[in-house]
């Protein structure tokens, strides 16, 4: 008797419940799923849910609920052990200083706000360290994996800038 592949049926399964194809990315997280690639997409739904721990996952819950840039909240009692308060901390911004960060922003993110990015942006240029700032049309999966790639020279010019290369 054949062994099924549950890789591959249980992936099935997930992404008929899920709703992950087109219309599912862009309701998720692109507000224009035809801006992914379709080998994008493809590989994608082969390895969904994979990517994202349910910390990580809770984590964007987190943040968007509360609308402040704190530290995974763990509760009182975990957060006093690891924070010593009793509340998750809030990331400090303030202490990036001097370390080259780029940011690579989506104006259809429907995960990232531009209040939100051009914020950080703006923290981190205060600090010396915004080495790249980019705002292209495409949302969240479509800055990974787009039909139309001109955005990666961005990346690479600063990869090739920043490791001596340019």
């Amino acid at each position: 008797m054949p062994t099924p592949n549950l890789d591959t049926n249980f992936t099935k399964v997930i992404v008929k419940l899920t709703n992950v194809d087109d219309v599912g990315l862009g309701t998720f997280s692109d507000a224009d799923a035809s801006k992914i690639s379709d080998l994008g997409k493809l590989n994608y739904q082969g390895h969904y849910p994979a990517g994202a721990s349910f910390r990580s996952v809770d984590h964007f819950k987190q943040l968007v609920n509360h609308g402040e840039f704190r530290m995974y909240d763990f509760g009182k009692k975990e957060n006093k052990k690891r924070y010593g308060q009793a509340t998750a901390p809030l990331f400090e911004i303030s202490n990036i200083k001097n370390i080259p960060v780029a940011l690579y922003c989506g104006t259809d993110d429907l995960l990232s706000s531009e209040k939100d990015y051009n914020w950080l942006r703006s923290e981190l240029d205060a600090n010396g360290s915004l080495a790249f700032f980019g705002e292209y049309d495409l949302g969240h999966l479509g800055l990974l994996m787009p039909q139309d790639e001109s955005h990666f020279k961005d990346i690479l010019g600063v990869l090739d800038k920043h490791n001596g290369k340019e």
